[in-house]
């Protein structure tokens, strides 16, 4: 999803379409390669807290690494989703 602020609180933010897709399609054509290291998960029920540790390669001639944390919700066909995610690990 993507905001230019963040939602008010209590109410539900989306996102009438996804954001950033003509970037990041940019960036796969231009040869971006991303390798995502799992360091942990816990999960609690049906949702998930994970971080990664994220190496960005093909934009910039040294890699962009970061700490990513995203939460994801379990489906009922027992696949999961992101509910909350940044793509670009600001």
């Amino acid at each position: 999803m993507c905001l230019e602020q963040g939602p008010e609180v209590g109410r539900r933010a989306q996102a009438a379409a996804p954001c950033d897709s003509l970037t990041l399609q940019q960036l796969i054509d231009n040869g971006a390669r991303l390798k995502l290291e799992l360091r942990e998960i816990r999960h609690v029920d049906d949702v998930a807290l994970v971080s990664n540790t994220a190496t960005l390669t093909g934009v910039d001639p040294e890699p962009v690494i970061s700490t990513t944390t995203e939460i994801l919700r379990r489906q009922p066909d027992g696949g999961w989703v992101h509910v909350v995610d940044d793509p670009f690990f600001s």
